[in-house]
């Protein structure tokens, strides 16, 4: 597969699993850094299988690509304006948070072609960003495996190693306050 945005490599924001809603439920593809309006692609050969909006309440709803502007945001749910497209294999791309698309469903997309734009159709707090994911027999798959020569995850830098630093220090801490607690654990030095 090829990167979904140009320019690679890219920056990961957000990866597959991370908890979302206070932890009510987990991410289920990767979010790429970007700004609005960049040109989103297909990132290998395939077949668009649907062209619209995530619905509140439900069902998505296909949408002709000079239809999307008259599609109002209070009526989208969290995926915005997106795109689908199955590839050989059974394995199906999305590409969501598009400001506008520039395909149908049926058009058939050789891997790089302009398939829309980056955009943060249906978010209420985040900055423009693609979200993509990969299925495959109606599951989620790790995109992370596939695109990792064309990105930069949160660990790779400085902050996200530090983030990272920091999270473990804190749940040591954690762990020895509440051995000590249950007197498991002697006092801590002072």
């Amino acid at each position: 597969l090829r990167c979904p945005l140009d320019g690679a490599p890219r920056k990961a924001t957000s990866l597959m699993g991370e908890p979302r809603a206070r932890g009510r439920r987990r991410h289920l593809g990767l979010d790429l850094e970007a700004i609005g309006g960049e040109p989103v692609r297909s990132v290998a050969d395939g077949t668009v299988i649907f062209a619209g909006f995530d619905r509140k309440g439900g069902k998505s709803m296909e949408v002709p690509p000079e239809d999307t502007r008259k599609v109002k945001a209070s009526s989208m749910a969290a995926g915005g304006l997106f795109v689908m497209v199955r590839h050989d294999g059974g394995l199906v791309s999305a590409y969501m948070h598009l400001s506008k698309y520039v395909v149908r469903k049926g058009d058939v997309v050789p891997a790089g072609a302009l398939i829309g734009h980056v955009g943060r159709t249906g978010m209420k707090e985040s900055a423009a960003h693609l979200h993509f994911e990969l299925r495959r027999d109606g599951g989620h798959l790790d995109p992370l495996p596939a695109l990792r020569p064309y990105l930069f995850v949160p660990t790779d830098t400085w902050r996200g190693q530090r983030a990272r630093w920091e999270k473990r220090r804190k749940g040591k801490k954690r762990r020895e306050g509440k051995k000590r607690r249950e007197g498991r654990a002697p006092p801590k030095a002072r």
